[in-house]
């Protein structure tokens, strides 16, 4: 990290003679990391785990099947880079497998509630009266229940599956970005009618 004295009125001999505490000292400015490089670190170690969770069924197709003849292997064997597990199917293999659900499954969430947010919220903003009464009073019934605790008890109702989940998430997530659109279209008509006037 590199540190450079900065010329500063608190520096020069006048004030220094004065005896003032703490007069004379060097101010001293340091060099935060720049942003735009730990901002690509970090894009491509999500950009690394993103195509291997979408090639990972490319790579190595058959890596999922049992093998129990196989048992288990240590790390470093040829063929299974980090082993395999106790009933001999691949290990990288597995964590490919859970990384499509782990970058699926959020991504499916956080669009389709943007995607909900922006229909029901443009169309409370934009049309306003009895069409924003129903999306506000739908806003404000999922914002009062408890998210997690609905999604496990919808999901073990509807049969339970990572699927259904995901789609309960998706509707409960909504009412945020639904009441940040339509704030933002209300706005919007009020700043332009203003205009117009």
């Amino acid at each position: 990290m590199s540190q450079a004295i900065l010329p500063s009125p608190l520096n020069d001999g006048a004030n220094n003679a004065a005896g003032a505490p703490g007069v004379g000292l060097p101010v001293v400015a340091r060099r935060r990391p720049s942003a735009p490089l730990t901002v690509a670190v970090s894009a491509l170690i999500v950009l690394v785990v993103f195509v291997c969770a979408l090639l990972h069924g490319v790579l190595n197709p058959l890596a999922m099947e049992q093998d129990t003849r196989l048992g288990s292997v240590g790390i470093g064997v040829w063929g299974h880079a980090l082993g395999t597990d106790q009933l001999g199917r691949d290990v990288l293999a597995l964590l490919g497998a859970g990384a499509l659900s782990a970058v699926a499954g959020p991504l499916v969430v956080a669009v389709g509630s943007m995607l909900i947010g922006l229909l029901l919220g443009g169309l409370a903003g934009y049309r306003g009266g009895f069409a924003d009464g129903v999306v506000s009073r739908y806003a404000d019934l999922v914002l009062a229940l408890p998210a997690i605790l609905l999604a496990i008890v919808v999901a073990g109702v509807l049969g339970g599956g990572y699927w259904v989940t995901v789609l309960v998430l998706v509707v409960l997530f909504s009412p945020s970005d639904v009441r940040l659109v339509r704030g933002a279209v209300m706005e919007q008509m009020s700043g332009s009618s203003q205009m117009r006037v």
